[in-house]
């Protein structure tokens, strides 16, 4: 996805030789598909679990907040290997995220996929 690039971020649908362009709120950008049961499936995967707020809770924990409500604090310690993560187990460079894309990242292009940090806030919670 090329979400910097162009315009709003969107998908492109396609069924029964129809086509149209989404939002990630699974509104009609362009086109237009007729399938009732279509455009519930494509509004249904559309939404997906964003992130829309962050904050630092010590260690290597981070508050986030979904835009469905789902909050939690997750602990982002079991990610921290490998190259990409490594200059995140510095304390001070962990607490330089920011939020892109729906989700938590770091300036050296470190992130969570939202739906992992999703799984686990909900799996957080019911703990």
């Amino acid at each position: 996805m090329f979400y910097r690039e162009h315009g709003i971020a969107h998908f492109h649908a396609e069924y029964q030789g129809q086509q149209a362009t989404f939002t990630f709120d699974g509104e009609v950008l362009a086109g237009a598909l007729q399938s009732r049961t279509a455009l519930h499936l494509i509004k249904e995967w559309a939404i997906l679990p964003t992130v829309i707020r962050a904050e630092y809770r010590g260690n290597y924990r981070i508050w986030v907040l979904f835009n469905d409500g789902v909050e939690s604090s997750v602990d982002f310690s079991d990610w921290l290997t490998g190259p990409v993560f490594e200059p995140l187990q510095d304390p001070g460079y962990f607490q330089r995220f920011f939020l892109d894309g729906g989700t938590v990242a770091w300036p050296n292009g470190a992130d969570i996929a939202p739906e992992t940090l999703y799984e686990q806030a909900r799996s957080s919670k019911a703990a």
